[in-house]
């Protein structure tokens, strides 16, 4: 399910991939948008780093301490499929059966493995921190759709960006207009790129021949249940 660090690329491997060509595609492809990349160690960490590292900067004069700690958070993600069991137990199963593995899911070895330092995180990880923050979720990727994620019809309080790479790395996505940790702004929706900027900026791109297609690309579905958070995935 998760995975650890031994199994991670190497340190000159993930070095590369943040300071190579797949980073500068991402930041073309941001710039108009009005965002770049944040690098985070690729230490197995870098889901929740990426993610606490935006309420850090972004957000310092009102998030709470323990979701500015990547480790703190992986903490309150995991606490919060515990509580969430009977929405979340029943994915892992869908997972399982969607590899060819008849095993019975261990819930709680999964979540137990996933408090460990340096445990990849998942799909239900990313679902769970959005639902467990309110937090509307944008995962951008090199040739391929990217994807949203929200759980309300209402008002966007928060909004995380991340970039994804080859299935391995996740990197923070930041507004250009914010240059280092020390500066202070607030994780509302001022920064939330227009449906027509986002538009114009798919047409740059098409015109200049990139690979990359519009549309959205759909996570696993979470499974039915009475108690289920109200996921939608939204095209960007």
């Amino acid at each position: 399910m998760g995975r650890r660090r031994r199994d991670l690329p190497s340190k000159e491997s993930r070095r590369a991939n943040r300071a190579g060509p797949a980073a500068r595609q991402f930041n073309r492809l941001l710039a108009p948008l009005g965002m770049r990349l944040l690098p985070v160690p690729g230490d197995g960490n870098c889901f929740f780093r990426a993610c606490a590292v935006q309420f850090q900067i972004l957000g310092r004069n009102h998030a709470p301490r323990d979701i500015c700690d990547h480790m703190k958070l992986r903490q309150r993600v995991c606490d919060y499929l515990c509580e969430n069991r009977k929405v979340y137990a029943p994915y892992l199963e869908a997972e399982a059966l969607g590899t060819g593995c008849n095993a019975v899911v261990d819930f709680d070895g999964y979540v137990k493995k996933m408090r460990v330092d340096g445990v990849w995180a998942g799909h239900l990880e990313v679902h769970a921190l959005s639902a467990m923050l309110e937090s509307e979720m944008i995962i951008y990727l090199l040739d391929a759709p990217s994807y949203r994620i929200r759980h309300s019809d209402g008002p966007v309080q928060r909004v995380l960006r991340l970039a994804y790479y080859e299935n391995q790395h996740y990197d923070a996505v930041l507004p250009t207009d914010i240059q280092h940790p020390g500066a202070s702004t607030d994780m509302a929706t001022s920064h939330v790129p227009s449906s027509s900027r986002i538009r114009d900026a798919r047409s740059r791109k098409s015109r200049r021949g990139s690979a990359r297609s519009p549309g959205m690309r759909s996570l696993p579905s979470m499974p039915s249940s009475s108690h289920e958070t109200d996921l939608r995935l939204v095209e960007l």
